[in-house]
């Protein structure tokens, strides 16, 4: 995607400008995705610097200097710095490359703004103010560089420059084809209100939720664009590492299980989600990160391994040592429940329609592995189960009396035949399972961080690149997450 780089003119007086201290700086910030080049432009109108006005845009091709130094910020895209501009009469040096210390660019009067990989399409064309440099000069040696920007067309936030935010969202709804409805592009920065704060995402993990929400389920039309994206690790305003709780509950509920108030949704349901920038959350939903854990694998937490978590620990009412069948290896919430109970010392049967994820199952640390519909060696105490329709008959057969079947997904479909003889005579449960608390969040950080397991992930990709995961995941070409990183 080309950037659009639009001129803001710095003018100068030729007259004065040569005399001036090659040291004498304009202070700016460097947000992420910001970049100011310089320009040697022929236009040298006159700005009354006590205006603090935006200055007119000025256009000019750009020299291969000025291609050099794009290229360098291009690199510190994501990262947050000071950085400082010399006023000279004219000339580009390479910016300093040492992008972790305040940064220094010898850039001439002329410089260019940039933002992200898009233009700044609502810049106004501002007239300069008629108070000549010359009055005024020691003041423009001073100017922010925040007072340059056209306030009314870009994000403030405490008196500093905030670029409009990247974001994967679904723009529209497709019940067959999904991918269709998906849009990569600018999206407006989270405003965050009471009781929330606002999370830079490192990384963020993708679930069936983001594929049914492009189908429509669960979502209604009037809130599109929405943000996709149920979990993400990253940093807080503070500059913590934490990891997010995806369940939004009202806390005045009187509920101590957020999953079980009635009006609590999931991120990207009714707030916006985490395939962004930055995320609104709020501040309760937030979990230390523990340093050994990295972004990529604790974004993998928050959805799949939460609720295998739940199921597995809780809802199974299992101790270890119990033979659990978990149907469909391959997917995020049937990986994770085949480490988990390998890691605790259930003994772990997995079933899969492909030779070859039989085969990693085993891998993985399922005692063994079979086609989905087989026969078993005998019959299991819990039956995992998130496949739904293609498997439910199958997982029936499969307990022993008395034994239980914890469903948390159908993605085969809602709508398999009950069984319900069966279940009755053999005196069956079948428990619902959805997400967890965030206390079973903490402990689930915690059994990684302690025990050393860490998610199966099948790829990592740029955020920008999110469509190739959707395409993988609709397709079931997947044995693990897929995580998109920023």
């Amino acid at each position: 995607m080309q950037v659009h780089v639009p001129r803001l003119a710095v003018v100068r007086d030729e007259h004065r400008m040569h005399r001036m201290d090659r040291h004498q700086r304009v202070e700016a910030v460097d947000r992420p995705g910001l970049g100011a080049f310089n320009g040697a432009g022929k236009d040298r109108r006159k700005v009354g610097a006590q205006h603090f006005q935006p200055v007119k845009v000025m256009l000019a091709d750009l020299d291969r200097q000025e291609r050099a130094i794009r290229d360098e910020f291009a690199k510190r895209r994501g990262r947050a710095q000071r950085v400082s501009f010399d006023v000279t009469n004219g000339g580009v040096d390479q910016p300093h490359r040492e992008f972790g210390k305040r940064s220094q660019i010898h850039a001439g009067p002329n410089m260019r703004l940039g933002i992200g990989n898009q233009p700044l399409r609502s810049m106004p064309q501002l007239e300069p103010a008629p108070m000549p440099l010359r009055r005024n000069l020691d003041r423009v040696n001073r100017l922010p560089w925040e007072l340059l920007l056209p306030a009314a067309s870009v994000g403030w936030e405490s008196g500093r420059y905030r670029r409009p935010m990247f974001a994967v969202t679904a723009a529209r709804f497709s019940p067959d084809d999904p991918i269709s409805a998906l849009e990569l592009g600018e999206h407006a920065d989270p405003a965050p209100p009471d009781g929330w704060t606002t999370v830079t995402v490192k990384a963020a993990s993708l679930n069936h939720h983001d594929v049914w929400t492009l189908r429509g389920v669960g979502i209604s039309a009037d809130r599109l664009p929405m943000v996709l994206g149920c979990d993400a690790a990253g940093l807080d305003e503070q500059g913590n590492e934490v990891v997010v709780h995806g369940v939004v509950s009202d806390p005045g509920s009187g509920v101590t299980d957020e999953t079980l108030d009635p009006g609590r949704s999931l991120l990207s349901e009714r707030y916006d989600g985490t395939f962004a920038e930055r995320v609104a959350v709020p501040r309760r939903n937030l979990i230390a990160k523990p340093a050994s854990v990295s972004f990529e694998a604790a974004a993998c937490l928050p959805t799949a391994y939460l609720t295998a978590y739940r199921m597995l620990f809780d809802k199974s009412g299992l101790e270890p040592g119990s033979t659990v069948l978990v149907q469909g290896a391959g997917g995020g919430v049937a990986t994770a429940l085949i480490l988990l109970g390998r890691a605790a010392g259930y003994r772990i049967w997995a079933t899969s329609r492909s030779e070859e994820k039989r085969a990693r199952a085993v891998e993985l640390g399922a005692d063994q592995a079979f086609p989905v519909g087989a026969r078993l060696p005998e019959r299991v105490d819990a039956v995992m189960e998130t496949v739904g329709e293609a498997t439910w008959s199958h997982s029936v057969k499969s307990l022993r009396p008395g034994g239980r079947i914890v469903i948390s997904g159908a993605t085969s479909g809602p709508m398999p035949p009950a069984e319900l003889t069966r279940i009755f005579f053999l005196q069956l449960s079948v428990v619902g399972s959805t997400m967890g608390t965030r206390e079973q969040l903490a402990r689930l950080i915690r059994f990684c961080d302690q025990t050393g397991l860490r998610p199966l992930i099948d790829r990592a990709l740029p955020m920008a690149e999110a469509a190739e995961g959707f395409t993988a995941m609709i397709n079931g070409e997947l044995f693990g997450k897929v995580v998109f990183t920023l």
